[in-house]
């Protein structure tokens, strides 16, 4: 996950979000194996009830919006079905350095 390129985030479509979120991220970021189970048990409702293009729209509505605009990128990271939907907001958007830069930025 250390080379996750945005642009390659950018350009998935609905089948190719949900399978980077089931078979990528969420493998690499659960890596107990009934954490992994439950969130993707989770993820899977959206296959289960035709509802991919919800669970895209989640990620276009977080990758259009203005990253200086923290109370509208909570918001929208807020929407949807609950941590599958959000995909972990600020692993993948995260916010613009403070003023004046800071340590590790």
């Amino acid at each position: 996950m250390e080379a996750l390129n945005a642009d390659y985030l950018r350009q998935l479509d609905s089948d190719g979000w949900y399978e980077f979120l089931r078979d990528q991220y969420f493998r690499w970021k659960y890596t107990a194996s009934n954490r992994y189970t439950t969130t993707t048990g989770s993820l899977h409702r959206y296959l289960e009830e035709n509802a991919l293009e919800e669970l895209h729209n989640v990620k276009l509505r977080l990758i259009s919006f203005d990253p200086s605009d923290i109370a509208y990128g909570l918001k929208t990271a807020q929407g949807g079905r609950g941590a599958p939907g959000r995909a972990n907001f600020y692993f993948f958007f995260p916010p613009p350095p403070p003023p004046g830069g800071a340590p590790g930025w």
